[in-house]
């Protein structure tokens, strides 16, 4: 059983009761009094205060939703009993709230001049009957207070089978997910709701609830919580109870409905159990009081309850709203609504918590378990849907802050949506390089649109010189993610590309052997060795050195090229063979929708415009396939109509202290989110810190900038400090001085570190200050 989302049939039933009030709108109004909402002033003439007496249904949901949740749902629950409507509702997750300062779809009595409330009516009658139109929406949303947003939130309380609400908690959930959003008319509306149907099998409601989800998870960090599983020491075991109804509950069924107990405070809860001969003494029923009140109020949204049999973890659930409610059928009736994530757990434990019903888990190992545990098993754990990565992003920052690294945890959080520890990520971070994922590459002052894109080079295994076609590094990658992104969105398998066939085809000759290849007159020919760009075959004669070009057979595949010499009888049971393998079977799955990885590290370091070129205009979010503006080029190698596709990520690194190079580009840095990275003294010792912060506080008084700080990297190392400072920071501070003296000796004046430079010896020595002793 479930207890999340009950709101929906409730409002499916809801929906269509209005029809019978389209002629008796004051009735609608006498129907929200009677539930408990409040707030019905209009202005008539002259602006002078007077009841509402019109109304519409879009308006009237919105005042069942213009307070917070627990009154929502009682009201809710309110009219499904006026109304005969047999649902019991626990929770309004996914319905979009209401701003209670503008709950109206429509202005005052004295400013309604053409039939607003009428127009709103017809929405409401045409969304039932499915007869909307661009038209219709875009008169309504001419309406004082009303917008494409609110349309899309209506559409979605009346359908939400049908419509997703594209407002600001559920845009960027789908823009973190790689779905462009287009809102701005009925048909936009229909081309996302339908494109997210094909994205993913959850309902809209959900994927409503999880957009908000997604923003709450910025704004605090989730707690752990351990949940004891046995009703007292002779007691049952009560888990299978919880996961069956997916909820987290505690028991003391004695004391009713929680919520009932007023006031409800610890106090008040402690006198309770002791009026129902709690077994305990004074000491451990407050400890118990507490509990109950940390069970109500301190266990929120996101955290997380791990339910334990003594010191065993048993199952791992997450929070799903901040409601409690009571089962009294449940042995344990008390009640949070959770999704098991992972159940069955065994190899775990800890005895943090023991002989306690709830208490929140703080040693940061049993934490660190639990979590290694989630990533290692794959389950969504540490899912990070609320920290949405831009398409494009550039770190920049002093050296030695971290930029390359974090870029490595970055794209892992991109692709897998986890976050975790550096350490964990690596070797995540190398399989998704391994299998195509991710590509890494580093720009330097000659990196050229050629090594970035498309264009020639010399053929290295030709006596003659000629040049061949090649193939860069982000036209590779984002080829990839191209056929992936097209295979997804048409709900069919991923043809395999070329050059993984040829690799299955060939993989015999790595050991030695031939391939056989049979023609279609019945004789074969066997292919002898293969090199990047020819094939080299034996024919049935014996006779050797005959050669296939791999370009020619991958242009022949591709259907951009004929071929009508001599060799086709060659080339064709070898197109034959690649064509097969590209349609796979029956039983070949759907490909899902993947995310994809471009690291540029010091991407400042290269000419930017003659990289990119027309790439910056394709970056764009909008100028994406599948985008408002998407947009596509021919290429210089010919090849047409190439685009970048929106589930392909590019992560830039940029070093501020580097002035060596051009400024970035105006137009890139136009189309990137910057995000700075800067000293982070927490991540060292302490006397290490302090020194670094002395350098920093220096080199910003005499740069007045924070582009050439040093980074807390440098002072990372197990080597000494005066090693760190000869070998790495005062070479540094050299450069960024232009090697003078005198100015680089100063940097540390105000440190408990002084640095002289020797001018017999020539070199740098390095001390710490003696302890001044007051006398």
């Amino acid at each position: 059983m479930s207890f999340i989302y009950t709101w929906v049939s409730a409002y499916q039933q809801i929906a269509s009761r209005f029809s019978a009030y389209q002629a008796n709108h004051i009735g609608l109004i006498e129907v929200l009094e009677a539930i408990g909402v409040e707030g019905f002033d209009d202005r008539g003439n002259d602006n002078i205060v007077i009841k509402l007496d019109d109304i519409d249904p879009f308006t009237f949901i919105s005042y069942l939703n213009k307070y917070g949740d627990d009154k929502r749902i009682k009201i809710l629950n309110n009219l499904c009993q006026l109304w005969n409507i047999n649902v019991k509702v626990y929770d309004v997750c996914g319905i979009p709230s209401s701003n209670a300062q503008k709950v109206w779809l429509f202005p005052y009595k004295f400013e309604r001049t053409n039939n607003e409330i009428e127009r709103l009516w017809g929405l409401y009658n045409s969304v039932l009957n499915d007869t909307v139109t661009n038209e219709q929406l875009i008169d309504v949303q001419t309406i004082r207070s009303v917008g494409w947003t609110k349309i899309t939130e209506g559409l979605f309380v009346l359908k939400p089978e049908k419509y997703l609400p594209l407002n600001s908690v559920v845009n960027p959930y789908l823009t973190s997910l790689g779905i462009h959003v287009n809102n701005q008319s009925y048909d936009g509306i229909v081309q996302t709701c339908d494109f997210v149907k094909k994205f993913t099998e959850k309902p809209f409601y959900q994927i409503s609830y999880e957009g908000w989800l997604h923003g709450e998870e910025l704004k605090r960090q989730p707690k752990y919580w351990r949940l004891g599983t046995k009703a007292g020491d002779d007691g049952g075991y009560v888990l299978p109870e919880m996961l069956e109804n997916n909820v987290a509950s505690i028991g003391w069924d004695n004391l009713g409905d929680l919520k009932k107990i007023t006031p409800l405070n610890k106090t008040e809860v402690q006198k309770k159990l002791a009026t129902e001969n709690y077994n305990g003494n004074n000491n451990t029923a407050s400890r118990k009081a507490g509990e109950i009140m940390n069970f109500l109020n301190s266990v929120w949204l996101n955290d997380y309850i791990i339910a334990m049999d003594g010191a065993q973890v048993k199952a791992i659930g997450k929070v799903l709203h901040n409601q409690y409610i009571h089962l009294s059928d449940l042995d344990f009736p008390n009640c949070r609504v959770v999704d098991w994530l992972k159940r069955d757990i065994t190899g775990i434990a800890f005895e943090e918590g023991l002989r306690t019903t709830l208490t929140e888990i703080t040693n940061k190992e049993n934490i660190n378990k639990l979590k290694n545990y989630m990533n290692s098993e794959g389950a969504p754990l540490l899912i990070d849907l609320n920290n949405p990565q831009p398409l494009n992003q550039i770190l920049y920052g002093p050296p030695g802050t971290g930029k390359t690294y974090n870029s490595i945890d970055i794209a892992v959080k991109i692709i897998t949506g986890t976050s975790s520890t550096h350490k964990i990520n690596k070797p995540v971070f190398d399989k998704l390089k391994q299998d195509g994922q991710i590509e890494f590459v580093t720009f330097h002052q000659n990196y050229s649109y050629e090594d970035f894109m498309v264009g020639l080079r010399p053929d290295p295994e030709d006596a003659i010189l000629r040049f061949k076609p090649h193939k860069g590094i982000f036209y590779k990658i984002a080829q990839r993610a191209k056929e992936n992104y097209y295979a997804s969105k048409e709900e069919r398998s991923l043809v395999k590309d070329f050059e993984t066939i040829l690799t299955e085809l060939f993989e015999p000759l790595e050991s030695g052997g031939e391939v056989e290849v049979k023609m279609a007159s019945g004789i074969s020919y066997l292919i002898t060795d293969i090199t990047s760009s020819t094939i080299r075959f034996r024919k049935s004669n014996n006779s050797t050195n005959h050669t296939l070009s791999i370009d020619t057979l991958k242009e022949i595949v591709q259907g951009t090229r004929t071929l009508n010499s001599g060799l086709v009888v060659y080339y064709n049971p070898l197109v034959k063979l690649i064509k097969e393998k590209q349609q796979g079977g029956d039983s070949t799955p759907k490909e899902a929708l993947k995310r994809y990885v471009l690291i540029i590290d010091e991407i400042n370091r290269a000419n930017i415009s003659r990289v990119f070129g027309e790439l910056i205009t394709l970056l764009e979010d909008d100028k994406r396939l599948g985008g408002d503006n998407e947009l596509t080029i021919t290429l210089p190698n010919d090849e047409k109509n190439f685009g970048v596709p929106p589930n392909l990520f590019v992560v830039g690194t940029m070093n501020t202290a580097d002035k060596s190079i051009a400024l970035l580009d105006i137009a890139l840095r136009r189309r990137f989110e910057f995000i700075g990275k800067y000293p982070d003294y927490n991540l060292l010792f302490p006397d290490r810190a302090e020194l670094l912060k002395k350098i920093n506080e220096a080199i910003y008084r005499k740069k007045n900038t924070a582009d050439y700080l040093i980074g807390h990297a440098y002072f990372l190392s197990e080597d000494a400090i005066e090693n760190i400072l000869l070998k790495k920071v005062i070479p540094l501070l050299n450069e960024y001085f232009g090697n003078r003296i005198s100015e680089v000796e100063n940097i540390f004046s105000t440190s408990n570190w002084i640095a002289k430079y020797n001018e017999n010896n020539y070199c740098w020595e390095v001390s710490k200050k003696n302890d001044i002793i007051d006398v």
